[in-house]
């Protein structure tokens, strides 16, 4: 009946992200702001989840001894899509009571209590929150308070007669409708109950709290029966000693999430672990309806549920790290898989673009009517990537990036690529038409050209570029011998793609009054 309770009291390694994940999370938060909401999205119910997973997401989760006695961002963001149900400010007080001892919490509840004595209790069955081998119904044995026709009305205090539970609270003519209870089990730790006492066939609100003797705290707060089930609105917290996390939170029938709620599970992702959320419509303890789900760090669906699994229409939001992508796409998922065409759309260093994906089962097919192919944008992002960090100018990116990028969607075997790096070669050179052409694998200089009605020397050499291998042959045009170091210095550089190349553009400026070494 009470596992539950005995899943609060598990205690698991909280640890921190690795550095990898916190920046992919960085990126994907980033991009959320970036690129706005998935733009499938179009009926109100599916945008009003989009807008409370995305707030969880941007939400960070933080460790700290301070997050023992309030929540983090996270958890609080959580609890946000709930703060129409409860009192977070009362919840946020009665926790605090559980931290101190019994009778300061007392004062701090009922400062008066009533000096009469002899005074009847007559709901014997009133339950009180407990384990399965631990006592939840009590013979109480009125100690003091205030009475009325000789049952206890008023504020009262009780003791156990088989064990040190105390109870001081509220009474009705004999009837316990509110208080604090308290009581020491036979491990050590220690059980604290704030708010109302549930009887057969009135079920009450209250906190529940288990303290153990290492420091660690596990809160269930909400509506009860009195089998000690969560019945109506509630929320289990597990209480660290750095931070207060939401297990779940919702309406519940007999303990089992049933409508509206939350969770928050710990998943393997990568090489460690990450907690993911859920938020949606419950029935029987799992997703069955509308709801998303996010792992925090990558990726976020909003859709159909049943049992637990996504099964209809989905839309997601989904970053690809490595490849610097962010796309939006909808689809139909069956028993958790995707099956059929889904349209996406992606945002990459080359710009947006859209598409018609399909799936069969889960594994990605041909998708008849759409020429798309989702290598090619793999192999077009792989090659920004490298593009991309060469330290070259704007222009030169911007040129390189789109010669790679008609190759690789137009198969053309390279030849953008190289056309390209023959018109780089004939920059290069800067030759309207040579005189004479004398080429070496060491180099020569001993040919001249004509630019601009002057006469340039020409400098013939090889390049092999010691980490691939490649070899080019190229012609470097020179005026002073300064210059020529320099530009045979750029075109190594540049030709191997080595990480010094701010260095020499700005040889080449010094060298030859330009920063590719064209010397007039």
């Amino acid at each position: 009946m009470h596992s539950l309770l005995r899943a609060a009291f598990i205690v698991t390694a909280l640890g921190s992200l690795g550095a990898c994940v916190t920046d992919e999370r960085t990126e994907f938060t980033q991009n959320m702001a970036l690129y706005g909401s998935n733009p499938y999205i179009e009926a109100a119910h599916v945008k009003d989840l989009e807008r409370r997973i995305e707030k969880i997401v941007m939400a960070d989760r933080m460790i700290g001894p301070e997050y023992q006695t309030r929540f983090d961002p996270r958890n609080k963001a959580i609890l946000d899509n709930f703060k129409d149900l409860y009192d977070h400010n009362d919840l946020m007080a009665n926790m605090a009571l559980t931290r101190v001892d019994y009778e300061t919490a007392v004062t701090s509840l009922y400062p008066v209590i009533g000096s009469e004595t002899g005074c009847d209790v007559t709901n014997k069955d009133g339950y009180f929150f407990n384990r399965d081998d631990e006592p939840t119904r009590f013979d109480w044995q009125f100690v003091k308070g205030s009475c009325e026709n000789g049952l206890a009305h008023g504020v009262g205090r009780l003791q156990a007669a088989q064990s040190d539970a105390m109870f001081v609270g509220e009474f009705d003519h004999g009837m316990m409708t509110n208080g604090i209870f308290t009581m020491k089990r036979k491990d050590g730790s220690r059980t604290t109950q704030i708010g109302g006492i549930p009887v057969e066939n009135r079920n009450a609100r209250f906190l529940t709290t288990l303290s153990r003797t290492d420091g660690y705290q596990s809160h269930l707060y909400g509506d009860f029966n009195n089998r000690g089930q969560f019945d109506g609105f509630a929320m289990n917290i597990w209480g660290y000693v750095n931070l207060l996390h939401v297990h779940q939170v919702g309406q519940y029938k007999e303990h089992k999430l049933e409508g509206f709620g939350a969770k928050q599970i710990k998943r393997d992702y990568a090489d460690g672990s990450i907690w993911n959320v859920w938020i949606g419509f419950y029935h029987d303890g799992s997703l069955n309806g509308w709801g998303a789900w996010s792992n925090t760090a990558n990726g976020t669906s909003i859709g159909e549920w049943k049992n637990g699994a996504l099964n209809g229409v989905v839309y997601s939001t989904d970053l690809d790290a490595g490849n610097m992508m962010h796309s939006f796409d909808v689809g139909t998922y069956v028993k958790g898989k995707r099956h059929g065409a889904f349209h996406t759309t992606t945002h990459g260093v080359f710009g947006e673009s859209e598409a018609v994906i399909a799936y069969d089962q889960g594994d990605r097919v041909d998708s008849p009517g759409s020429d798309f192919d989702f290598g090619k944008i793999i192999a077009l992002t792989a090659g920004a990537v490298a593009i991309g960090s060469a330290d070259i100018d704007a222009t030169s990116m911007a040129e390189i990036g789109g010669a790679f990028a008609m190759d690789v969607l137009g198969d053309t075997g390279g030849s953008n690529m190289q056309n390209l790096q023959s018109a780089y070669n004939s920059r290069l050179s800067n030759l309207s038409q040579p005189i004479s052409n004398n080429s070496g694998s060491t180099g020569s200089s001993t040919g001249t050209s004509t630019v601009a009605g002057e006469k340039l020397n020409e400098f013939d050499t090889t390049i092999t570029c010691p980490d691939t291998g490649v070899t080019s042959d190229i012609t470097i045009p020179y005026r002073t011998e300064a210059c020529r170091v320099a530009a045979l210095d750029f075109a190594k550089t540049f030709s191997c793609n080595k990480t010094d190349q701010e260095r020499v553009v700005q040889n080449c400026q010094r060298a030859c009054g330009h920063p590719q070494c064209l010397e007039q």
